[in-house]
């Protein structure tokens, strides 16, 4: 019969436990600096970001110490993984069952400054999206934008129900096959928005995604 398996793990979200067999891993990792790291000029950033101070060596070298801690913890998230898989292989299901891979949000990590979620720059607002399954063509990456709103019109498609019509989002099921459908279309921008200041000091705001910016 059909099934559906949710797994959650809380890995890597802090404190980042991990095994005691892979303390020793990952000990030269460096923390990732990209241009937009501790900027010293913010003058063209919106005044939250003006307002906060550069990170202190410190404080850079906690994220260091982290980022080392969240790689180690991963390995389980990998192990997990590995054993579904398997298991579904074992079963006889592999070939039968779409896997799909994300997370929840990303996560700012000293770029502009800034050791939160909830913002609209794209360490925070993008998250990682890996599908395997019946007709999904092995190591293709598509570049159209596409949101968690699609998860539930996508499940559905592939069960074959239909959904009602105050349900956001579109099925992903046509991006996964090898070739297009005739006359196919795809969104061009996305909706991002953040209402929840009292948690984060983020301030509220609305911003538009697009393939570009």
């Amino acid at each position: 019969p059909p099934f559906m398996l949710w797994a959650s793990p809380f890995a890597p979200h802090l404190p980042a436990d991990y095994a005691e067999a892979d303390a020793d891993l990952y000990t030269d990792a460096p923390l990732p600096r990209p241009p937009s790291f501790n900027e010293a000029d913010v003058s063209d950033k919106p005044e939250f970001i003006r307002e906060t101070p550069r990170l202190t060596p410190d404080e850079i070298q906690t994220l260091q110490a982290q980022h080392r801690d969240r790689l180690r913890s991963l390995r389980d998230v990998d192990e997990m993984v590995g054993d579904i898989l398997g298991l579904l292989e074992d079963r006889g299901e592999l070939g039968n069952t779409y896997v799909v891979f994300t997370t929840d949000n990303g996560l700012l990590r000293g770029q502009h400054r800034l050791t939160k979620k909830s913002t609209s720059y794209e360490a925070a607002a993008g998250v990682p999206l890996v599908v395997r399954g019946p007709g999904v063509p092995a190591g293709v990456v598509r570049d159209q934008l596409v949101v968690n709103n699609d998860f539930a019109p996508t499940f559905a498609d592939w069960a074959g129900v239909d959904l009602p019509g105050f349900v956001d989002g579109r099925s992903l099921a046509p991006l996964l096959q090898p070739g297009r459908p005739a006359g196919f279309a795809w969104r061009t921008a996305i909706l991002n928005e953040h209402g929840q200041r009292h948690r984060f000091i983020i301030p509220d705001y609305q911003a538009v995604r697009t393939r570009t910016h």
